[in-house]
């Protein structure tokens, strides 16, 4: 019998095919995996008119984490794997963000326009929550004091109730609101007076969670019940089995109910009668519907969703960190992020910085009723880092104030017993408050302090009428 594995020539050649045909396996592979590539590849055009920044991030799913950052050259046409990719083009002071779908085989165009950024105006040096504008009044809780406030056309600032203490309010209108206090009851704000709320027996002030819609038709939430009502009496609409509500937004028609049940978070849709229209589970902290009531915009760390009413996704916001979004009508919204304020249309899925304030934290954002103005909580926008004061974008080219800008580099600014700040709702004045009453004779001198700075105070207003009742 020949032994053919001591043949040295034999052992060669049988080397030589294995090696043959591991490359023509590796060719083989290879090739399917090019095969693949070519079926499930598409082209992207990015133009930009210019030689911009731009960079493409794949979406992977409706809500999951970005993705590897990719930088394309602009105005070339470049190969990806098929996909959902939000688009970013950098222009230094303008920067915008589009969702583009990418198919197979296919090229997808896109054309990337730049618009102005428009500058934020200040607007108060007072910390506000629970902001509510319109073309006569601002009205808000005083985080210092926790009083109720307004502030008229005239910038004169004055308490709406001195005798509670509020810690939140939910505006239908600038005439009818639900406020809720520090030690969670919750009174009815309507044509300026208050009165308490006659929630049901079984409701419990403590996790109590509660909306009000455009019609005034209040919703509660407490001990996984949902109710619907008004002072005239509450009903029972849906039971999420003992789960405490973590949100609700309310349409005319229905209320986003929201709740965490073990490790993930749980939205549904259901009518003011009880009918569950929709449930689902989200990746958001929260929901905003548009005005008429069609669609909701979903916010939290991940890239922002629009919905239908019946929570079927059919956008998506190309940003991490959606904060308090606000519809502006029913196809454009604009929502903070970061510093900045972008604005975002729907149907195109493209998003446009709006404004930026600095280096400072935009959270919050209130649109006028007449549309107006924008009003834009900043955080740190002052000597005090931790200050929370409101600023607002103008969406009609208003005006600009400069003596309301210098101001708001150095104020509010404390001295003994008072607190000197600004009011520019109508023009800017000089807003001079006590924390004891009678008011102290140091108190006038205040505005002086401004001559250092080159501000010339003697043409501005002065409210020295007011007295911090309360303060924390």
């Amino acid at each position: 019998m020949v032994d053919y594995y001591s043949d040295p020539l034999y052992m060669r050649r049988r080397i030589f095919r294995i090696v043959i045909y591991l490359v023509l396996a590796l060719v083989i592979i290879f090739g399917v995996m090019r095969l693949i590539e070519y079926l499930n590849d598409g082209y992207l055009l990015v133009e930009t008119g210019g030689s911009n920044r731009v960079s493409v991030v794949q979406v992977n799913g409706s809500s999951d984490n970005e993705s590897t950052l990719i930088n394309i050259p602009p105005n070339s046409l470049v190969e990806l794997p098929h996909g959902t990719y939000a688009v970013t083009v950098d222009k230094g002071a303008s920067l915008t963000k589009q969702i583009v779908l990418v198919y197979a085989r296919k090229t997808s165009k896109t054309a990337i326009s730049f618009v102005p950024m428009l500058q934020m105006n200040p607007t108060t040096s007072l910390s506000v929550t629970s902001l509510e504008a319109s073309p006569t009044s601002l009205q808000f809780i005083d985080s210092n004091s926790a009083n109720l406030e307004s502030i008229n056309q005239s910038n004169v600032l004055s308490t709406l109730n001195s005798t509670f203490k509020f810690s939140s309010v939910q505006w239908a209108s600038p005439r009818f609101a639900v406020a809720q206090t520090t030690t969670g009851s919750l009174y009815v704000f309507s044509d300026g007076s208050f009165q308490q709320l006659n929630i049901p027996s079984s409701v419990s002030n403590s996790g109590l969670t509660y909306a009000v819609a455009p019609n005034q038709m209040i919703y509660l939430g407490s001990d996984g019940v949902v109710y619907s009502g008004g002072q005239s009496g509450f009903m029972k609409i849906f039971n999420i089995h003992k789960n405490t509500p973590v949100y609700l937004a309310a349409s005319e028609d229905a209320v986003a109910v929201g709740w965490s049940s073990k490790s993930s978070l749980s939205v549904a849709i259901v009518s003011n009668q009880g009918k569950l229209i929709a449930e689902s589970q989200t990746s958001a902290s929260g929901f905003k519907w548009s005005p008429d009531g069609k669609k909701l915009v979903a916010a939290g760390e991940n890239f922002g969703e629009i919905y239908t009413s019946n929570l079927k996704q059919i956008a998506i916001i190309p940003s991490y960190n959606v904060v308090d979004p606000v519809w502006l009508n029913n196809s454009v919204l604009v929502y903070a992020s970061g510093n900045q304020v972008w604005s975002y249309n729907v149907t195109n899925m493209r998003s446009t910085v709006l404004s930026e304030n600095g280096n400072h934290t935009v959270n919050g954002l209130n649109l006028s009723t007449d549309g107006a103005y924008l009003y834009v909580s900043v955080v740190g926008a002052t000597n005090n880092p931790s200050a929370s004061t409101v600023w607002r974008i103008g969406l009609a080219g208003q005006a600009i104030s400069q003596t309301a800008i210098q101001l708001s580099k150095h104020l509010p600014w404390i001295f003994g017993f008072c607190s000197l700040g600004y009011i520019n709702f109508s023009a800017p004045v000089l807003l001079i408050q006590s924390f004891i009453a009678p008011t102290p004779a140091t108190c006038s001198s205040g505005p002086q302090y401004l001559n250092q700075f080159g501000i010339n105070v003697t043409n501005l207003g002065v409210d020295n009428s007011s007295i911090l009742t309360g303060v924390n």
